[in-house]
């Protein structure tokens, strides 16, 4: 019997590479925002949500998304999302946003709720957070309100 015989994967690599590219630009174009609203401590911003894990916090060493107010945790709340095909429409997907505290010494809030640390809750369109006294609402980019580059 004869030995079995490599063969060349490169088509195969480069449609890899080709995807692996096309995730990385998913990555990296915002699909939410948490706006900072009016307040005492930081002014009003908007800071872009991307896929994956979005941790907010004091520490520019762990955190992603910075508050600089004191009453933040070094690392205070983290905003997941992810995004999932539809089964059956390859052009149609579904995203997720959840939330939750890091155990943070002065909380975080999902209107008048208190959320419980280490718990996911599910974030909707509009909800009005509270993290710290830091008043915020999580919007998501859809295809009736798209991304806005000129922050």
């Amino acid at each position: 019997m004869d030995d079995t015989q490599m063969t060349s994967d490169s088509i195969l690599e480069s449609v890899e590479e080709e995807n692996k590219e096309e995730n990385e630009n998913k990555k990296r174009r915002p699909l939410a925002k948490l706006c900072i609203l009016k307040n005492e401590h930081i002014p009003e911003t908007e800071l872009p949500l991307f896929l994956g894990d979005n941790v907010l916090g004091r520490d520019p060493n762990t955190c992603n998304l910075l508050l600089s107010a004191t009453s933040i945790s070094k690392q205070h709340a983290t905003i997941r999302l992810s995004v999932y095909r539809r089964r059956g429409r390859r052009n149609d997907a579904d995203m997720e946003a959840l939330i939750w505290d890091l155990g943070s010494m002065n909380g975080t809030r999902k209107g008048h709720f208190k959320l419980t640390p280490n718990v996911r809750y599910a974030l909707s369109e509009g909800d009005s957070l509270v993290v710290a006294d830091i008043p915020c609402q999580y919007v998501s980019f859809t295809k009736h309100s798209p991304v806005s580059h000129g922050q």
